[in-house]
């Protein structure tokens, strides 16, 4: 005797179904816009008044918070294998009014498609500015239109 295709998917999805509240949707918000200097494990969230710490999700080990950088800047750190997007993800450097004065890409060193930590590198060239202060921005990669899911660290910096 046949068993009907209807009943054989019917008891798939009851044996599926106790699965899928596993799936988690993992959705942090972070400001895209200029704002304070958050500190070294911080990172602000646009919507709300929560902190989230980004100690979790990337961790710059050079430059330090504060430190006085030249040209050519060489970055490391690492982050979640989430904050790339196809193994690399922009480091911007703005000057103390706010201008973009340089742009890099930190690039995975290793495996990054996992929930892990990956170590990044990038080297970024610029001019130096007159004034003494700066902000290094480190943006998670987002290749969706989702502004909710852009993320960023905030790292001041001197000339």
């Amino acid at each position: 005797m046949k068993t009907p295709k209807f009943i054989l998917i019917f008891s798939a999805l009851l044996l599926l179904s106790p699965f899928s509240g596993c799936m988690e949707d993992k959705k942090e918000k972070v400001s895209d816009e200029a704002g304070p200097i958050s500190e070294d494990t911080t990172l602000i969230s646009k919507d709300s008044d929560e902190e989230q710490e980004t100690g979790d999700l990337i961790q710059v080990t050079f430059p330090r918070p504060g430190a006085e950088i030249t040209s050519p800047l060489q970055i490391r750190g690492k982050a979640r294998g989430t904050w790339y997007f196809e193994g690399d993800f922009p480091v911007r450097l703005f000057d103390a009014q706010g201008n973009e004065i340089a742009i890099a890409i930190a690039t995975a060193q290793g495996e990054w498609m996992t929930e892990d930590w990956v170590d990044f590198e990038a080297t970024m060239e610029f001019e130096v500015p007159t004034s003494g202060d700066g902000v290094l921005v480190f943006q998670k990669s987002n290749p969706s239109d989702m502004r909710e899911l852009d993320r960023e660290y905030r790292m001041e910096v001197g000339f």
